[in-house]
C-alpha cells in the first residue's frame, strides 16, 4: 500500500498540497476496500445471516462500478477544463485562509479584505466548466465564497478521516495477523457491524471513534456536494446521475453510524466502551485527529431513535453548522428568551 499524508487541519491551507492529497482520495478508498477484504478473509467472512452476507457483496460490487464511473466522469472533463476547476479551486483555498484567519483572530481589516476578495471573484474570477458564458451563475459564486472556509475545513476532516479509517483498517489487520501467529491473545468480543459482518470489539470501537468525527462534518459535506457540483458539467446526464448517488451514499453513511452505535452501546457498557477507546489515547492519528467517542447526550438520543436531532446536536457541539434555534431549545433546555427573528443559532 502507498504512503500517504496527514492534513494539518488547524495551519494554513497550501492549495497545491491540498489538490494532489484530495487528488489520492480513490487510491485511498481503494487501499481500504482491499484492506477490509483481507480482514474479512481473516475472520472467516462471518456474517449475521447469508441475505446480509449477499447484500454485502453486491454493495462491493456497486462500489467498484461507482469508483469506475466517478473516475471516468473526470478523466471525460478534458485538460482545458480541469484546469480551470483546479483554478477554481485555488481561489477558494485563498478565500479560505483569508476567512479562517479572520474568524481565528476576529480582524476587522481580514473580514473587510474577505469581503473585496469575495467581491471581485464573484463578478469575475470563477470561471464554469460547462462551456457556457465562461462564468457561473451568481448564486453559485455567493455559495462558494459564503462557504468556501468551512466546505475546506471539511474536506480536511473527510481526508483525514477517511485515511484514519485506512490506518485503522490496516491495525486491525496486524492485530489479526499476530493472533493467528500466537503473539497475542484473541479478543473474543464481537459486534454485529451495520451491514451484518461480524468485527472485533475493539476494531469497531475504533472505527465508531473515526465515524463519530465524520459526523460533525456530514451537514457540510451535503451542501459541498451540491455547491461543486454546480461548477461542473451538468449538462452531463450520467454526472448528475454520480452526484445523485454521493448524495445518497453520503445519508447511507450516517444512518450505518448511527446503526454501530445502537449495536455496540445496546450490548456494551458504557464503562467497557470508553476502557477500549482509553487504549488509543496515546496512538498518534487519534491524538492528532482528536478523536472522541460520542457523548452520552449524543448516545441517549441516536438510542431514542432520534437519528436527525442528534447529527445536527453533534454538528452543533463542534461549532461547525447552524443549527434550528428551535431544536436546541426544545430538546437541550438551553435560555428561551431569544428573539423571535433568531431563526438559527449562527456559529
Amino acid at each position: 500500500m502507498k504512503k500517504y499524508d496527514f492534513i494539518d487541519p488547524d495551519g494554513e491551507y497550501d492549495g497545491e498540497k491540498l489538490w494532489e492529497r484530495f487528488g489520492a482520495t480513490g487510491a485511498i478508498l481503494q487501499d481500504h476496500y482491499e484492506c477490509t477484504e483481507k480482514i474479512r478473509a481473516m475472520t472467516g467472512n462471518i456474517f449475521r445471516t447469508e441475505e446480509d452476507k449477499q447484500k454485502q457483496t453486491e454493495l462491493m460490487e456497486k462500489y467498484i462500478t461507482g469508483k469506475e464511473n466517478m473516475k471516468k466522469m473526470f478523466s471525460d472533463i478534458g485538460p482545458e477544463k480541469a484546469e480551470q476547476l483546479k483554478g477554481n479551486f485555488m481561489q477558494i483555498i485563498e478565500i479560505a485562509n483569508i476567512q479562517k484567519a479572520a474568524s481565528n483572530g476576529n480582524s476587522f481589516i481580514l473580514s473587510m479584505i474577505s469581503s473585496i476578495v469575495s467581491f471581485g471573484i464573484k463578478r469575475a474570477k470563477f470561471k464554469s466548466t460547462d462551456g457556457s458564458d465562461g462564468k457561473v451563475q451568481a448564486k453559485e459564486a455567493k455559495n462558494i465564497i459564503l462557504s468556501s472556509h468551512l466546505l475546506v475545513k471539511a474536506g480536511v476532516s473527510v481526508y483525514n478521516n477517511l485515511l484514519a479509517s485506512l490506518a485503522i483498517a490496516k491495525s486491525e489487520l496486524r492485530r489479526l495477523e499476530l493472533v493467528q501467529q500466537g503473539v497475542i491473545t484473541e479478543d473474543m468480543r464481537f459486534v454485529w457491524d451495520h451491514n451484518g459482518q461480524r468485527i472485533s470489539f475493539p476494531y469497531a470501537v475504533a472505527c465508531l471513534m473515526a465515524d463519530a468525527d465524520y459526523l460533525k462534518y456530514s451537514n457540510t459535506i451535503s451542501e459541498a456536494i451540491d455547491i461543486f457540483s454546480g461548477i461542473m458539467n451538468m449538462a452531463d446526464e450520467k454526472a448528475k446521475e454520480e452526484f445523485g448517488v454521493l448524495k445518497d451514499s453520503l445519508q447511507k453513511g450516517i444512518d450505518n453510524v448511527f446503526a454501530d452505535i445502537r449495536e455496540i452501546y445496546g450490548n456494551f457498557s458504557r464503562e467497557e466502551i470508553e476502557s477500549q477507546a482509553a487504549l488509543y489515547k496515546d496512538d498518534p492519528i487519534f491524538s492528532f485527529l482528536k478523536f472522541s467517542l460520542p457523548d452520552e447526550e449524543t448516545v441517549a438520543l441516536v438510542m431514542e431513535g432520534e437519528y436527525d436531532v442528534a447529527e445536527r446536536l453533534l454538528s452543533y457541539k463542534a461549532g461547525e453548522k447552524t443549527v434550528p434555534a428551535e431544536e436546541i431549545y426544545k430538546k437541550y433546555g438551553y435560555d428561551r428568551t431569544y428573539r423571535e427573528s433568531d431563526d438559527d443559532i449562527e456559529l
